[in-house]
């Protein structure tokens, strides 16, 4: 999934700030949270709409 998620990033021309996994034991799901540089809003929404297209991605959102 993280070979995924960064293959659009990198598709986009995003660069990777910061990255950081954390798994979840109870439901086992893996929580993914990075820092990216977004040039501005349509390419947010389009990255976004991209990554939650991905299969097994629950959820996507901008926090901030």
């Amino acid at each position: 999934m993280l070979r995924d998620i960064t293959r659009i990033l990198a598709d986009d021309h995003i660069n990777i700030q910061q990255m950081g996994t954390r798994k979840n034991l109870r439901d086992n799901t893996i929580i993914v949270t990075l820092t990216a540089e977004i040039c501005n809003i349509d390419q947010l929404s389009q990255t976004i709409g991209r990554i939650r297209q991905l299969p097994n991605i629950l959820e996507t959102f901008r926090d901030g």
